[in-house]
């Protein structure tokens, strides 16, 4: 997904909702692999993309149904999760992870609210 897609596809009452969703899927994702996890993205009915460490591919998978989730490996073993929830207000767009993330995730979590 790409801001380019979403100004060209999205409905104009939703663009800003959707860029807001995209940035903090973005910030989630370069966390996540600076941290050395793999990703793997399950869209709400299948696995689209599996233990992958390409910010590119993880950004081409995500945001094609209403929910997302990250399933997230360390040393080849799935360690944690993350759900998002697309179409609400744009900041809450993470609605659940596993706890052991939460240091990696505090940078994403503060730059959400900072947009409140």
């Amino acid at each position: 997904m790409t801001p380019q897609y979403i100004k060209a596809h999205f409905a104009p009452s939703v663009v800003e909702r959707g860029l807001v969703e995209l940035k903090i899927v973005r910030k989630t994702a370069q966390a996540l692999l600076k941290a050395g996890y793999s990703i793997s993205v399950h869209d709400g009915e299948e696995v689209t993309l599996s233990k992958s460490q390409s910010f590119k591919e993880i950004m081409r998978a995500v945001m094609t149904t209403d929910e997302d989730c990250f399933f997230v490996y360390k040393n080849g073993s799935r360690d944690s999760f993350i759900y998002f929830v697309y179409g609400n207000d744009g900041l809450d767009v993470i609605s659940d992870y596993g706890v052991s993330l939460e240091s990696v995730l505090k940078p994403v979590l503060d730059y959400a609210e900072s947009l409140a």
